[in-house]
């Protein structure tokens, strides 16, 4: 099972990382949620940080071994009355794709949404018996 981020020519989240390790922090900040993945023996616990989001506002989906985050941030009403002098905190949609594979439990994931803190359990399937290679001549 590969739960990282997927990779591709648009995802920009590894040059954000490799910039923010050397001290870029604002820049780094594209307001895509912050994970951490634990494996336990029997399944994966994922974290992702989502300060500022309402629990209606966040979509779980699981499509051909991508686990999708999505989640919405509001903007405050009359947010463009106002004169900023410096404004870093996002609005709009946020999402995170992790590679997850055919290797979980889809029936018996569980997610809880606290203090802003997305937690999910992604249960483990139980590994196949190996199939033996050598045919049986009759």
């Amino acid at each position: 099972m590969n739960l990282f981020p997927r990779e591709s020519l648009f995802d920009f989240w590894p040059l954000m990382e490799r910039r923010r390790e050397h001290g870029d922090e604002a820049s780094a900040s594209l307001g895509m949620p912050r994970i951490d993945i634990v494996e336990e023996q029997d399944h994966y616990l994922l974290s992702a940080d989502l300060p500022g989001v309402n629990k209606e506002d966040v979509a779980i989906t699981l499509a051909d071994g991508v686990l999708r985050i999505e989640a919405r941030r509001h903007q405050e009403q009359k947010v463009q009355e106002k004169h900023f002098i410096r404004k870093e905190r996002h609005e709009g949609v946020f999402i995170r794709n992790i590679e997850v594979g055919d290797q979980l439990n889809v029936d018996d994931i569980d997610a809880h949404f606290d203090n802003g803190v997305l937690t999910l359990t992604l249960p483990k399937l139980e590994p196949k018996a190996a199939v033996p290679d050598r045919v049986e001549v009759h």
